[in-house]
């Protein structure tokens, strides 16, 4: 445990190599910080100042790159290592509540806000254009989580989860044991789906295949901000 942000946290990452946590925060001013945990305590190594409040926070594969979203409608790719920043994203009043990479070429922006059939946006990273727009979602995406190795995804929101494959345009909606789910991953090779809700203290484990409950994890008294599992 330590205090990573003076304002509450609403986005964590891990790196793929595990070396490194990324996390945002929602403040005045919000930031977006790179953490080595390396040694027996996390170090701060990079930082990055926000247009507004963070929403979610992806790495690429290598490391080396980190985008974040803005409740501003902006996505920015930083290379934290060097400080350069790249707009990829500008919406305004379309909040960018998720950010996920699928594949090398490809960003998924999960679109937040308070209107009917909001969209997951599928961005081409080459031309920098909106390929598709995903719609089924009401009220706000959650969280998105990719089905590893694959196309798909699971997208959370408006108390739904929808399973979704790039190459396809329709959607399966999945059944949900929870009043509420905000964020979902999946842990292989287990087969474990967790899930977890802003209005609650619990995180929930259970087997994808049936959903039998494997654990609940409990955070008395605080409710859960944002989760991020570790690859390793």
């Amino acid at each position: 445990r330590f205090t990573a942000h003076v304002g509450q946290v609403t986005a964590l990452e891990f790196s793929p190599c595990g070396r490194y946590l990324a996390s945002g925060e929602q403040s005045e001013p919000s930031r977006v910080r790179v953490w080595s945990l390396g040694g027996r305590e996390a170090q701060r190594v990079a930082e990055a100042e926000a247009g507004a409040w963070v929403e979610s926070v992806c790495f690429t594969a290598d490391g080396g790159e980190l985008y974040f979203g803005d409740y501003d409608g902006a996505i920015e790719r930083w290379d934290w290592r060097n400080g350069s920043r790249t707009l990829v994203r500008d919406m305004k009043d379309s909040p960018a509540s998720v950010v996920r990479l699928c594949g090398a070429d490809r960003l998924l922006c999960g679109v937040g806000g308070a209107f009917d059939l909001v969209p997951i946006e599928v961005w081409n990273l080459n031309t920098g254009t909106v390929e598709q727009h995903l719609r089924g979602h009401l009220f706000g995406i959650g969280d998105i989580a990719m089905v590893p190795g694959t196309q798909r995804f699971v997208s959370a929101g408006d108390s739904t989860l929808r399973f979704w494959d790039i190459g396809a345009r329709n959607l399966t909606n999945l059944g949900v044991r929870e009043p509420e789910v905000s964020w979902i991953a999946f842990r292989e090779p287990q087969g474990w789906t967790i899930t977890a809700a802003e209005t609650s203290n619990v995180v929930w484990v259970r087997r994808l295949d049936d959903g039998a409950l494997i654990r609940a994890l409990t955070n008395e008294p605080a409710t859960v901000s944002a989760i991020a599992l570790a690859h390793d």
